[in-house]
């Protein structure tokens, strides 16, 4: 059974998804080319960069009390947080 994740903001959201993809070992523009969204959105979206409806999300769930429970696929390595507000260590997709 995978791990789950809370995940509170959206700097920890976006460590989720770049860990992810660089533990399935996926390029950005590969993974940006398939979700529909142009390479510039995803690495901000990796950087924890929250646009304003994600802010807003985020604030709504503070406010009614909802967690996000998130879990990566199996195979991936334990996934840490950044701490605070700096955005994850970049590593690149070795191939």
């Amino acid at each position: 059974m995978a791990t789950t994740l809370h995940i509170k903001t959206p700097l920890e959201l976006g460590a989720l998804l770049r860990e992810t993809r660089v533990g399935l070992r996926l390029p950005a523009l590969d993974v940006a080319a398939v979700a529909g969204i142009s390479p510039t959105t995803l690495r901000r979206l990796e950087q924890g960069k929250a646009t304003e409806a994600i802010q807003a999300l985020f604030h709504l769930f503070d406010e009614l009390g909802i967690e996000c429970h998130l879990a990566p696929p199996q195979d991936i390595p334990a996934i840490e947080f950044p701490p605070g507000d700096k955005p994850p260590v970049r590593r690149r997709v070795s191939r």
